[in-house]
């Protein structure tokens, strides 16, 4: 389930940079079936949300982005088991509770959807009370009984409750401390991609952008089966540095805390978690320096596991390392990464209007890796320099969508293993 490799089989003592990629496999669901799954839909119905949508190739011309956001609700009510739980959750300038979270039976199915249906748009947008009114449902003992996840659809942004990003993101890892995450959703391009991606990923859920509202029944599918099958629940990922070595934070951006533990949250597919690892100026003692990995998780059963996995890194006189191993598999997935983070964070600067951010983001740590693994990074840093150049003119709306989908995109590839 844990396994390790290095990008160069030894570093430099002095100024040596090296990355460590560690990969991650959940357990092979059981062959028995899994436990139930509780899904608590928190859907935005302030104004913006009566806005028509951008494809109507599923529905009436008129159709509006709460029709197809209700109408894929419906879909998922219908792909839900008996003995799976509910709930649906409304908001705009306050939240609402339409349908409480319940089991989910026969006859129970015609009046959740009969809720969905009676849901109209409202006023301004208050994501918090939603988000709260949801997860004040969830209890530790349907923790134990049930997979459970929360999914957040939205087109805008909060302007009402609390509406900071930090502020909102503390309160949902509370959350996932407490065994929830949330996924999102956004819909339309009027939300902020950043707001949205932090409420997934300090959560330990995925957060989604939709270039079509077809693809909306899709990724609620998607969401039913990977929770269906979850053995690997709230995992954590620590790593013990000798003295002398150092890291940066790990490159998928997963959320850390202040001693450095990576909260990856549910585990659906292999992981790779990507960390740097280097030596200062000063330099330390050459000798082989000892590391340990460990994995914390809950599996489908709820019982807690821990794995620790011991490893060594040589550290050697710059004059030793002509001979040096280099992985290009792992430089890759640095570089991919690093691309991904980049090309996020000029799209953030965007959406926040901050051209001058755009064009001054940073490029140099593309040529430290080039040099550092004599790996050519050219066409990354083209790609970046013409993404710069699109989000430096205006764009059409469909120009929008595409550019919301390549944030959410690059997101959800730093969120799996790199497939050759």
């Amino acid at each position: 389930m844990l396994t390790y490799k290095w990008a160069k089989n030894k570093m430099e003592h002095i100024e040596g940079l090296n990355h460590l990629s560690v990969e991650i496999t959940p357990p092979a669901p059981p062959s028995i079936e899994n436990k139930p799954v509780a899904i608590l839909l928190v859907i935005d119905r302030s104004g913006s949300m009566d806005g028509l949508a951008e494809d109507s190739r599923i529905a009436e011309a008129s159709a509006s982005k709460l029709d197809f956001v209700k109408k894929a609700s419906e879909k998922l009510v219908d792909m839900m088991r008996d003995g799976d739980e509910i709930g649906i959750v409304s908001f705009d300038h306050i939240a609402r509770i339409e349908y409480p979270l319940s089991p989910i039976t026969r006859n129970e199915r015609f009046i959740i959807k009969d809720r969905i249906r009676a849901m109209d748009t409202g006023g301004t947008t208050n994501v918090s009370d939603g988000l709260e009114q949801a997860y004040r449902q969830i209890s530790k003992a349907l923790l134990k009984t049930h997979h459970v996840k929360m999914i957040l659809l939205s087109d805008g942004e909060a302007n009402e409750g609390i509406t900071e990003i930090d502020d909102l993101a503390t309160i949902v890892k509370g959350y996932r401390n407490g065994g929830t995450s949330i996924s999102t959703i956004g819909v339309g391009t009027d939300y902020n991609s950043f707001f949205m991606e932090s409420i997934a990923t300090s959560s330990g859920g995925m957060f989604y952008h939709l270039n079509s509202m077809k693809k909306l029944e899709s990724i609620l599918t998607a969401e039913l089966q990977t929770l269906a099958s979850l053995t690997m629940k709230s995992a954590k990922l620590s790593i013990q540095l000798p003295k002398g070595l150092q890291r940066s934070s790990n490159l998928n951006e997963y959320t850390e805390d202040a001693n450095g533990t990576i909260y990856i949250g549910n585990v659906f597919e292999e992981q790779e978690i990507i960390i740097g690892i280097f030596t200062d100026e000063k330099g330390t003692q050459i000798e082989s320096k000892n590391l340990t990995l460990t994995l914390e998780f809950t599996d489908h059963e709820g019982t807690k596991n821990q794995q620790s996995t011991h490893l060594t890194l040589p550290l050697v006189a710059d004059s030793e390392m002509d001979d040096v191993q280099i992985n290009h598999d792992v430089v890759k997935s640095v570089q991919r990464l690093m691309e991904s983070k980049v090309k996020r964070e000029a799209i953030r600067h965007f959406e926040d209007h901050n051209f001058e951010a755009v064009h001054s983001i940073d490029m140099s740590s593309f040529e430290k890796l080039s040099s550092n693994y004599d790996f050519e990074m050219k066409e990354s840093m083209m790609e970046i320099e013409e993404l710069k150049e699109t989000l430096s003119h205006d764009i059409k709306q469909e120009e929008r969508s595409l550019i919301k989908d390549v944030y959410a995109s690059n997101l959800q590839a730093s969120r799996r293993k790199r497939r050759n």
